[in-house]
């Protein structure tokens, strides 16, 4: 169980309040032959400091400090560190690792016939002192690279960047290269890269392999920041670009379709009523309005524009 190192990467930025705690979580893992590398992202407080203390303390340690580049360059500079493990997780400074996290999801992967790139846990969230469960929809087993990118636009699994063992292999300079106006859903973009390159994916409801803090700061930042029109298409353009490069847009096309016409209605915040039927449309009335991927991503901008003229127009109209 300790012949492998893994990688576990942390993203630091204005967390001095939760850092300890992260960082104690990962120390304690019952599999201990990891690297934690932490990247300080220009953390304003005194996150950088108290991570720089423990580095002291243990020399499994590494934190690089950067100018801010956002939080998908610190974990890009994170894999480049981690250059020497076979594995990379990721966890996010407010949040924690349960005890056996790490090592459940290494038995699991070893224990399979087939050459599994990525295996998946699933995860709990706080909530005002209150823990919920999130397990992935997918059943436990494995599954190919196609099954797991239409789960991931379905959010059938777990998209984020978190609960999960990813082979270092996968990662390229492509993988983590998003545009830094790309503030929603960079993970599905990081994900989609991993997942094609992946030979087999592997799912197991049985293994709790994180612990996400929905009422932190650092949270609530995330889901009050809305994206831009052009961080939308940016992310749209890019999977699609892609998915177009690998030749499987095809096999994936309703699903990336459906993604965008109901994530650009979401970006709105236009009509909830109107989100709500976004999300219950059945596919044959769905094909209907698509002839093409597309033809569905232009209709999702469209209505984007359309709701946010209207809006504009109200405002004007309300002086």
């Amino acid at each position: 169980m300790t012949e492998s190192l893994i990688g576990v990467i942390v993203p630091v930025y204005n967390v001095e309040k939760y850092i300890a705690e992260c960082i104690e979580s990962i120390l304690a893992q019952t599999y201990t032959n990891f690297r934690l590398i932490i990247v300080d992202d220009g953390s304003p407080d005194n996150a950088g400091k108290i991570c720089d203390e423990y580095a002291k303390k243990d020399s499994r340690i590494t934190v690089i400090h950067q100018e801010n580049a956002g939080v998908t360059r610190a974990r890009a500079r994170g894999v480049e560190e981690a250059d020497d493990c076979e594995w990379i997780t990721f966890v996010d400074a407010d949040d924690t690792l349960p005890l056996n996290s790490i090592q459940e999801l290494m038995r699991s992967i070893i224990s399979q016939e087939k050459e599994i790139d990525i295996a998946i846990g699933y995860r709990t969230d706080s909530v005002g002192g209150n823990t919920v469960i999130y397990y992935n929809k997918l059943s436990n087993g494995i599954y190919n690279s196609i099954e797991y990118i239409n789960a991931l636009l379905i959010d059938d699994c777990i998209i984020g960047p978190w609960g999960k063992l990813i082979r270092r292999s996968l990662f390229t300079k492509e993988t983590l290269s998003i545009n830094r106006k790309v503030v929603q859903f960079e993970d599905l973009y990081m994900n989609i890269h991993l997942g094609e390159s992946a030979r087999y994916i592997l799912i197991d409801n049985t293994i709790n392999a994180y612990n996400y803090r929905l009422d932190s700061t650092a949270s609530q930042a995330i889901r009050n920041r809305y994206m831009k029109e052009e961080g939308w298409c940016i992310l749209l353009s890019s999977i699609k670009e892609f998915l177009l490069k690998k030749n499987i847009l095809d096999k994936v096309s309703y699903n990336f379709s459906r993604f965008a016409y109901i994530r650009i209605c979401a970006c709105t915040n236009f009509n909830k009523k109107r989100f709500k039927t976004c999300r219950q449309l059945q596919i044959k009335t769905y094909n209907k309005m698509q002839k093409s991927v597309l033809k569905a991503n232009r209709n999702a901008v469209s209505f984007f524009l359309y709701t946010l003229r209207n809006k504009i127009k109200k405002s004007i109209n309300q002086l």
